[in-house]
């Protein structure tokens, strides 16, 4: 009996194209994922880095938020006194100017006290004549009203005097 043993060892060393093809497939998937994890890991390190950089300057502008708010508040206040001094009536002023006009000779002011509208004055003349010629100037200016005598006390040389008064109100289309 004749055997052929070339057929078994042709067939023994036969490829198979389909294991091969196989082999080949799972080796680049494997080599895919492989790849597939590297890229990934470089993405999750570059987004680390972005987050560090936005959290950096997300701390820069909390930091300048808050100055802004600082800075806001600071112009409010400064916006409610500049309303406070516009609608502050400086009503003095004109009444002691008027007082240079309205007071005799031989006539002194020691106290003038002014609140709100109201007028207290207080001095020294040589006489009585001196303080009524006082009290006629101001009930004849237009810049007191309700032109009162508190005290006059006469003393040797001088009479002493306390006078209160109203500062009229300014009306529209005056001066």
């Amino acid at each position: 009996m004749k055997v052929n043993l070339l057929k078994e060892r042709i067939e023994v060393y036969s490829i198979n194209w389909k294991e091969i093809a196989t082999i080949i497939a799972v080796v680049l998937v494997l080599l895919g994922m492989i790849i597939y994890y590297i890229l990934l890991s470089m993405e999750i390190s570059v987004l680390k880095s972005d987050i560090r950089n936005l959290d950096g300057q997300i701390n820069t502008l909390l930091v300048r938020v808050a100055e802004y708010n600082r800075l806001k508040r600071e112009v409010e206040e400064l916006e409610d006194i500049r309303e406070k001094r516009a609608s502050l009536k400086y009503v003095w002023a004109e009444a002691i100017i008027e007082q240079g006009y309205v007071i005799p000779t031989q006539a002194m002011l020691t106290n003038l006290d002014i609140l709100d509208n109201n007028i207290t004055i207080i001095g020294i003349a040589a006489n009585n004549q001196k303080v009524l010629d006082l009290i006629s100037n101001m009930k004849a200016s237009p810049i007191y009203d309700n032109v009162n005598i508190i005290s006059v006390t006469h003393h040797s040389y001088y009479t002493h005097f306390s006078i209160e008064a109203v500062i009229a109100e300014e009306k529209e289309g005056e001066r």
